[in-house]
């Protein structure tokens, strides 16, 4: 190989091509052919789990160097140990609904959250989904679990499938006569 570089030396032209160009072909020639990693290397942790799921016994020890503490080598057996478990409700989203106005219609807002892979800070995101209520039982401020429906209008592409926590809601007329009460004794 280094031979082809160096008969190659003379450009197309038969003019010489510069000392720095013939030393980076002649260093990536040495090297192998150049690619391109389109992937970033998983964590440690995944590393390990993939390792056993392979079915290999022992952990390698320059991985178990790295993870450090014995606390956390304790939380990866467990979870090795774990079997996984599929979600019940795999495609479901879990929100808080902040709108009623429509009919038979909610606005379920999902917050999720995401790390800036640069500055290493956690970002809050909220979506806002259309989903379907057929009885209108839903407030404002309920928590509801919401799965994918067939399309029913331009944005109502989700159903509620669940209540799972009703709003507190306080009446204000009650709380106040107990007030006056309280006073008037």
């Amino acid at each position: 190989m280094l031979s082809i570089l160096r008969s190659s030396a003379l450009g197309r032209s038969g003019l010489p091509v510069s000392s720095f160009l013939s030393s980076a072909l002649r260093s990536a020639a040495l090297k192998g052919p150049i690619t391109q990693r389109s992937y970033v290397n998983p964590p440690n942790h995944l590393k390990l789990l993939r390792r056993k799921r392979a079915g290999f016994e022992e952990l390698p020890p320059k991985v178990i160097n790295n993870l450090g503490e014995q606390e956390d080598m304790d939380r990866l057996e467990k979870l090795i140990a774990s079997p996984l478990e599929t979600p019940k409700y795999p495609n479901s989203k879990l929100g808080v609904v902040t709108g009623t106005s429509m009919a038979k219609t909610v606005k379920v807002d999902v917050k999720s959250f995401t790390k800036n892979l640069k500055y290493n800070k956690m970002l809050g995101r909220t979506k806002r989904f259309y989903a379907h209520d057929e009885d209108e039982v839903v407030k404002e401020g309920d928590t509801v679990r919401i799965m994918p429906d067939r399309p029913r209008s331009k944005l109502k592409r989700w159903y509620v499938h669940e209540i799972l926590d009703r709003k507190k809601v306080v009446e204000y007329d009650s709380v106040r006569e107990e007030e006056r009460d309280a006073r008037d004794e």
